[in-house]
């Protein structure tokens, strides 16, 4: 694998290497320098392996320089070479023996016979071809690099971006929370919040889709399911179009069974496919026209079905509806698009749930009905919630430390009225000073922090005395794989990204304490 590495880091290099006995690779070298050609001769395996590895852009091979056990070394070399590289080489042989060493070196693909005696002129014009073809072949080399250099910048933007989105979201999110706790009887407050918490869950799931773009692109979008009641998702999608139907006069008439639809998935990405549906029967059914909405349960699974008074789709429209950027013309004057891309991502989604949609249309004019198959789920045990989260027994000492003053202060907030005795700092010399002072049971610490980050701030928490017992907890923007792996290594004990779980941040950290931390 070295010289594959030592290949590609090379600059283009045109010279030839000629693996020949005695004085004919000098000679050969002479023939092709008063040609223009660099070159250089070798008369070992071993020699011409380490010049290739320093790069080359074509070769000359004598067959009287191979043996049964050289030829399998250069074998062995040239199937190490990167996708982008076709090594040519030039074999030199006996007429007599040339049928069976093209039979031994034709599978590793870019190479050419000369049967003795040669055509100097001949061979030149050869090499010079070889050349050529090996230019092309650094040109897309030096692509590829772009592009792989091109993907990180992109992929350490969209790292940065997404912390730079996440941290104002936190503190949004907690403050919501904390609302909820403090007015729990204020209906108008709870709903008002509930709404404000359902924005901000889906910024940051775009805020998560943000950071693998081709995740996203290529349908590869993970779930994260949870048992829920798909009559609820479809409560919230409908709530979420209702003031877009008002706003375009179209009445939307929902109908949801009394009786709990339980599935088995991601509610985002289940309201995501719903509203989808939704905004295409809102699009193609004008002022004045009716949507409408069913769920229930039917044989086994949760059907939705919304079915509108809109334009219809003709008939030979219809089989094309869920391809990709097919649009199928649903308006009788032929003026606006049809369902297109919505309708895929809808299907991929509804699919990645194990479940299926269809679609029907009598035709130009009569409307269009959308139907979405779940399977039910067995829905599980009962559960006692609680907005205390974290339970009595005792005030739990947890550090908040972020350098975001607003994120800082509404955790250790909402941490306070769950019972837990609470302390901020707000960057890492003054998150090591409290610490001192404080000595926490719990430290729920930023990673991009001013003086020191939280990688250090971690490891020398690690490293004082009491220190090796203290639950760290690691909130921050950053989600990469690599920011885990590395905050496991100096002492994190979890990694949670911004903006957290608060119905589940109190239970981790008393879960977390009364376990102490093993190595």
């Amino acid at each position: 694998m070295q010289r594959r590495g030592s290949l590609m880091a090379e600059p283009v290099d045109e010279r030839v290497l000629v693996l020949a006995p005695g004085r004919d690779g000098a000679l050969t070298c002479r023939i092709l320098g008063e040609a223009g050609i660099g070159c250089r001769a070798v008369a070992s395996v071993p020699a011409f392996n380490e010049e290739f590895a320093r790069g080359a852009g074509a070769a000359i091979i004598a067959e009287e320089a191979l043996d049964q056990e050289s030829a399998p070394q250069i074998a062995a070399l040239l199937k190490e070479q990167p996708a982008w590289s076709d090594f040519p080489i030039i074999l030199v042989v006996r007429e007599s023996g040339a049928g069976t060493r093209l039979q031994e070196f034709s599978p590793l693909g870019n190479v050419s016979l000369f049967t003795r005696p040669m055509n100097l002129g001949a061979l030149t014009t050869a090499i010079g071809t070889a050349l050529r073809a090996r230019r092309r072949q650094y040109e897309v080399r030096n692509l590829l690099a772009e592009r792989d250099s091109a993907a990180r910048r992109k992929d350490e933007f969209l790292a940065m971006l997404a912390h730079e989105l996440r941290n104002p979201l936190a503190p949004v999110r907690t403050t919501l929370h904390v609302l909820k706790l403090r007015h729990p009887g204020d209906r108008d407050t709870q709903t008002a919040v509930g709404v404000a918490e359902r924005s901000v869950k889906h910024l940051a799931r775009l805020i998560d889709d943000l950071l693998d773009v081709s995740r996203v692109t290529l349908g590869k979008v993970g779930l994260r399911c949870e048992h829920m009641d798909a009559a609820d998702v479809v409560r919230l999608a409908t709530e979420a179009m209702g003031a877009r139907f008002a706003e375009k006069h179209v009445a939307l008439d929902i109908e949801v069974q009394s009786a709990r639809l339980p599935v088995s998935g991601d509610a985002v990405r289940l309201e995501q496919a719903i509203a989808n549906v939704l905004d295409n029967a809102l699009k193609f059914t004008p002022p004045g026209g009716k949507v409408r909405v069913r769920a229930e349960a039917d044989r086994g699974e949760a059907k939705v079905t919304v079915s509108d008074t809109g334009a219809g789709i003709a008939p030979e429209d219809l089989p094309h509806v869920f391809d990709l950027f097919v649009q199928a013309d649903r308006s009788l004057d032929r003026t606006v698009g049809g369902l297109g891309v919505g309708l895929t991502i809808v299907k991929g989604l509804v699919e990645l749930h194990g479940g299926r949609i269809a679609v029907t249309s009598d035709g130009l004019g009569a409307g269009t009905t959308a139907v979405l198959h779940l399977p039910l789920a067995e829905p599980p045990p009962s559960q006692i919630e609680t907005d205390n989260e974290v339970e009595a027994g005792g005030r739990l000492r947890v550090l908040v430390v972020d350098d975001n003053h607003d994120g800082a202060d509404s955790l250790a907030d909402f941490l306070s009225l769950t019972g837990c005795e609470t302390k901020t700092a707000y960057d890492g010399v003054e998150a090591l000073e409290v610490f001192s002072g404080f000595r926490p049971e719990a430290v729920l610490l930023d990673i991009g922090l001013p003086k020191l980050n939280g990688f250090e701030v971690a490891e020398k928490i690690r490293t004082s005395p009491g220190g090796e017992g203290v639950t760290i907890i690691a909130v921050t923007g950053y989600g990469r794989d690599e920011d885990r792996v590395r905050g496991r290594s100096v002492g994190f004990d979890h990694h949670l990204v911004k903006p957290i779980d608060l119905t589940a941040i109190g239970r981790l950290i008393t879960s977390a304490v009364r376990s102490p931390r093993t190595e």
